[in-house]
C-alpha cells in the first residue's frame, strides 16, 4: 500500500514526497500503521521500488491480498497524481467498513461515489463479482482498469478476452459501447478499447484508443469511440472469408461438438447461409462461437418453420438457455441489450424475419444453403454490405453517469 497512519493519527504517502524528504523521514524512524488494522507496517523504498508500506506476514489485516508488485504500485501512484492534478476530489486505499473493501482510489464527485480500481494479476473472476457487487450494495459506481500487460493483442483491431477479461467489460448504459480499460505505468498511455464484438472462441475486434496520460482527462472514461460502416465493413469482410476458408484443425470443446452436429446434420460450414456468424455486439454473453450458436438458432429452429410462420424472441432465448452466461458474471453491464434479440433484428434488417411485435417475428424468407463455396463468399460480401448500408443504431455522445469538466 502506498498510504501509512503516523503516531498523530495523519496519513502520509511516500511516494509523492521528494528523495530526500523521504531520505529525513527514515531517519526519523517514526513508527507507521495501517490505516484499517492500525497494525505496524514498515516502510519499503529503493531505487527500483516505489516507496509503499507493507504488513508483516503474519498480519490478519482485512485489507491485505498478498503483495501487489512494483508494477501495480507504480500505476496506482501515476494515476492517483493523475486525478489530483485535474483537482478531482480522491482518496487513496479509503477503506470501506461497511463492505470490508479498500479500492485503490474513492471518488465522490457531483454526490457519487466512484471506486477505481486498477488490477494488474490475474485473480478468480469470482472474486471480481464478489468486489463489484460489494460497491454496489454501498451505492458504490466502479471502474476497473487492467494493466496493460494483461492485454493480449493479436492485430491492430483483434484481442484474446478470456473469461477473466470478459469479467471487466464495462457498460455503463445501453448506449455506450462494451469497453475495456488497460493503463501502462511504465510508457505512462491509457488504452480504451471499444464497440467490441467477438469473432471467435476467446477473439474479438475493438475500436483502440489509446492516450499519453498526460493529454487525457478523467472524462474521456466516458466518451465513445466507435468502427465506422467502412471499417465495420472491412473488417467483416475478411472475418467472413477467414471463416469459410481457414482449415480446422485439433478441434476440441465446443468446437469438437459442433462439428460433429454439422455432420449430423448433413452441413457443411464452408456453404452455411450467409446469415451465419453476423456481428452481434453482445455475443460474449453466449458461451459459443458466433457460427454455433447462430446456425443451431437458424437450422434447429427458424429453418423448419413455414413461411409466414410466428415465435417469439423467449422460445429463442429458451432454445439457447444453455449457451447463455449468467448476467452475474457480467457485473460491469447495464445494459437490457440481449444478444439473441440484437441478431433477430439483424436478420429482420435482412429481411429474413418481420417483427409483428416488441418480441414477435415472423418469418418472411426461406433459408438455403449454398452449392458451393464460391457461391458462399459472394452472397457473404452482398449480405454484410447490405447489413452496414442499412439504418444501424447511432450511439450518441453521453456523459450523462459521470460528469466532469477540468
Amino acid at each position: 500500500m502506498l498510504q501509512a497512519k503516523l503516531a498523530d493519527g495523519g496519513l502520509i504517502t511516500p511516494a509523492t514526497i521528494s528523495k530526500k524528504d523521504r531520505q529525513n523521514l527514515k531517519q526519523k524512524s517514526p513508527v507507521f500503521y495501517c490505516p484499517v488494522c492500525n497494525e505496524r507496517v514498515i516502510l519499503r523504498a529503493g531505487q527500483k521500488v516505489i516507496a509503499h508500506f507493507a504488513h508483516q506476514t503474519e498480519s490478519s489485516c482485512p485489507s491485505t491480498g498478498g503483495g501487489e508488485g512494483a508494477y501495480h504500485e507504480q500505476g496506482k501512484l501515476r494515476l492517483y497524481q493523475w486525478l489530483r492534478s485535474q483537482s478531482i476530489p480522491v482518496e487513496l486505499e479509503v477503506y470501506i467498513k461497511e463492505i470490508q473493501q479498500r479500492p485503490d482510489f474513492l471518488i465522490i464527485l457531483h454526490d457519487k461515489k466512484i471506486a477505481v480500481e486498477y488490477q494488474c494479476s490475474k485473480i478468480p473472476a469470482s472474486q471480481i463479482i464478489k468486489r463489484t457487487k460489494g460497491y454496489n450494495k454501498a451505492g458504490i459506481h466502479v471502474i476497473w482498469v487492467l494493466g496493460e500487460k494483461l492485454l493480449k493483442r493479436k492485430t491492430a483491431n483483434m484481442i484474446k478476452v478470456d473469461t477473466f477479461s470478459q469479467t471487466f467489460i464495462h457498460q455503463f448504459s445501453s448506449v455506450y459501447p462494451p469497453t475495456l480499460f488497460y493503463f501502462c505505468p511504465q510508457t505512462l498511455k491509457f488504452i480504451k478499447i471499444q464497440d467490441l464484438y467477438m469473432t471467435g472462441n476467446n477473439r474479438a475486434i475493438g475500436k483502440f484508443e489509446i492516450y499519453p496520460l498526460k493529454e487525457m482527462i478523467f472524462s474521456d472514461l466516458f466518451s465513445k469511440a466507435l468502427f465506422s460502416k467502412e471499417e465495420l465493413l472491412k473488417i467483416w469482410m475478411q472475418e467472413k472469408r477467414r471463416f469459410r476458408v481457414q482449415p480446422r484443425t485439433r478441434q476440441f470443446g465446443a468446437e469438437l461438438q459442433w462439428q460433429q452436429w454439422l455432420y449430423l446434420n448433413k452441413l457443411h460450414y464452408e456453404r452455411l447461409p450467409a446469415i451465419i456468424h453476423l456481428p452481434v455486439r453482445g455475443a460474449f454473453r453466449i458461451n459459443t462461437a458466433n457460427w454455433n450458436w447462430q446456425s443451431r438458432l437458424i437450422f434447429n429452429f427458424i429453418a423448419p418453420l413455414e413461411t409466414e410462420a410466428e415465435f417469439t424472441l423467449y422460445q429463442c432465448i429458451f432454445f439457447l438457455r444453455k449457451n447463455m452466461i449468467s448476467e452475474d458474471n457480467f457485473p460491469l453491464i447495464d445494459s437490457e441489450i440481449h444478444p439473441i434479440q440484437e441478431y433477430l433484428h439483424i436478420l429482420t434488417e435482412l429481411d429474413y424475419l418481420e417483427q409483428t411485435t416488441n418480441h414477435t417475428f415472423k418469418k418472411t424468407k426461406a433459408i438455403h444453403v449454398h452449392p458451393h463455396i464460391e457461391a458462399a463468399i459472394e452472397e457473404d460480401e452482398k449480405l454484410i454490405k447490405q447489413l452496414f448500408t442499412k439504418n444501424q443504431t447511432k450511439y450518441e455522445h453521453d456523459r450523462s453517469l459521470f460528469r466532469y469538466t477540468k
